[in-house]
């Protein structure tokens, strides 16, 4: 098993410190009080919960965003009763909670700046994960490990970060479980899986991808055990919270939800970080395909990805706050395929970087070249506010 790579963490923690500090920036124009980073809402059924831990604030007006729901459930993250009442669709907000539950576990019984700032802690923490696996993984496909860079300054990063919401959590936690299955640490990775997928359910695709590149006994359960259990939890919630939910059109049919964006926002000049996330990463993950194919090892899992976009809807697509964060997956996984396209999934592992940061003690034999590092991308703005007051 190959060492990890000094690189591969240095980039990991530069990157993760990086968007921590755009996110605080943002946070700051917007006023700076720690409210800003749930994104509160006046006309929220959640105001009730903010309302009475923040008695002296002023929320905005209107629904607000979704930050609020993850504080809503990790102020009483272990019942499923409590934060119910106060969710419109309560089984399918609550079908991701491990943020909630884990920072709802650091701050027991209290609400709060504390709370919120365990929120901001437990997301960054993943946030350096997923990083860390993406330049391991770059390193042990033949790429370069300052790759690390990028996941941390991908829009859908900073958003998710900056609106407290679970997707760069699962993307990364799903990531770091590849990784661990690449190294044959795979009680390990199922683990991790089941973490990615109880943090943000479409995270299982990347590991569906893996397992349908691989096809052996551990990889698969690599993605069937997470799926097993994420599926347990869904059915969990459907006993605990008997009832109907509506759906929220975030699936249609293939091109439908690209066409409505296109024609209801993005053509009258709206949400264009949305058009621009939603665009480019679907222009990745189809070089990725053209360039590399399915015989990389993480070819399928881009397909799956550019499925997932082609079928979504106009909410989670068309907004600057949704689009970004459901191009995630697909844009990582597009630029790590892009930074290795020799990888096969039937080749030995190589490491690029041995011969730069560590030496080669694995038994790998070093690339023949290093793809070169990428442009960090720079977080994405979107229709964010600061307690008190909109903008």
């Amino acid at each position: 098993m190959a060492p990890t790579s000094p690189l591969a963490v240095r980039a990991a923690l530069v990157g993760t410190v990086l968007v921590a500090c755009l996110v605080l920036a943002d946070l700051g124009r917007g006023g700076g009080h720690p409210l800003g980073l749930i994104q509160p809402g006046r006309d929220s059924l959640t105001t009730p919960v903010v309302e009475a831990d923040f008695p002296d604030s002023d929320l905005p007006a209107g629904q607000g965003l979704d930050g609020q729901i993850t504080y809503t459930i990790a102020r009483d993250p272990f019942r499923v009763e409590g934060p119910a009442e106060h969710l419109g669709r309560p089984r399918y907000r609550l079908q991701r909670p491990l943020l909630p539950w884990v920072a709802g576990a650091l701050q027991p019984g209290r609400g709060g700046e504390g709370l919120i700032w365990s929120l901001f802690g437990v997301g960054l923490v993943a946030v350096a994960a997923g990083a860390w696996a993406m330049g391991d993984l770059a390193r042990r496909w033949g790429g370069s490990p300052w790759w690390a860079l990028a996941f941390p300054l991908l829009p859908g990063t900073f958003m998710a970060l900056r609106v407290t919401t679970s997707d760069a959590a699962g993307v990364a936690l799903a990531l770091l479980a590849v990784a661990l299955a690449a190294r044959q640490r795979t009680l390990a990775a199922v683990a991790v899986g089941v973490a990615a997928v109880l943090a943000k359910e479409p995270a299982g695709m990347v590991l569906a991808g893996w397992a349908l590149a691989h096809r052996t006994p551990r990889h698969v359960a690599v993605a069937v055990v997470p799926a097993l259990v994420g599926g347990g939890w869904m059915i969990a919630l459907r006993v605990l919270l008997p009832g109907s939910e509506s759906l929220n059109g975030d699936i249609g049919a293939p091109g439908a939800g690209l066409f409505v964006a296109a024609r209801d926002i993005w053509l009258e000049g709206r949400e264009l970080w949305g058009l621009a996330s939603t665009l480019a990463a679907l222009g990745l993950g189809l070089i990725a395909l053209r360039r590399a194919g399915l015989r990389h090892p993480l070819g399928w899992a881009v397909a799956l990805h550019v499925g997932f976009l082609l079928v979504a809807g106009p909410n989670p697509l068309g907004t600057s706050f949704g689009g970004t964060r459901t191009s995630l997956a697909l844009m990582a996984l597009g630029l790590l395929v892009l930074a290795t396209p020799a990888a096969r999934r039937d080749a030995r592992p190589v490491d690029a970087s041995a011969a730069v940061d560590a030496p080669c003690a694995s038994g790998d034999d070093p690339a023949p070249s290093v793809v070169a590092a990428p442009d960090a991308a720079a977080g994405a703005g979107g229709r964010v506010v600061g307690a008190g007051a909109a903008r």
